[in-house]
């Protein structure tokens, strides 16, 4: 995956997670950070873990105009 990840555009990666503590998502930035670098901090959705996915990929898709 990381292979794939390396010859996309990074301005076209979005990672969206659930978490349920805020504790949570500062591991899970720098695990991304350390084995996933060429992702955008920025580009990176944490979310509850009560939240529906589908819903918040929908709303972020309208945002950044993302077919």
């Amino acid at each position: 995956m990381q292979r794939v990840i390396e010859k996309l555009d990074k301005d076209k990666i979005f990672v969206l997670g659930a978490v349920v503590s805020n504790n949570e998502i500062s591991q899970k930035y720098a695990w991304l950070k350390e084995n996933y670098p060429n992702i955008k901090k920025e580009n990176t959705i944490f979310i509850s873990s009560t939240m529906l996915k589908p819903e918040v990929i929908i709303e972020y898709s309208k945002k950044f105009k993302i077919d």
